[in-house]
């Protein structure tokens, strides 16, 4: 029983991860694997939130851990956790 209730564990873990990598994607309109200063702004837009260009640039230098001015998936998931 306990190796059926981890397995439902990980698969739940699993479909997160998989819905945190398509959002990811959203935000990454172009496709280059990074989320440049433009790209949050279009999506958040597209979903009715209206952000200022201050507070998304707040939102990717707050993960934009190595600072190259990008957010990488690596960076994305981690602050999802």
């Amino acid at each position: 029983m306990a190796q059926i209730s981890s397995l439902c564990v990980e698969i739940e873990t699993l479909s997160q991860v998989l819905g945190l990598v398509e959002a990811f994607k959203a935000f990454d309109a172009d496709n280059d694997g990074k989320i440049n200063a433009a790209e949050p702004g279009g999506i958040l837009g597209s979903l009715g939130y209206k952000t200022s260009e201050q507070d998304v640039r707040a939102m990717r230098q707050q993960g934009d851990t190595n600072k190259d001015g990008f957010l990488s998936i690596e960076e994305f998931l981690d602050k999802a956790n």
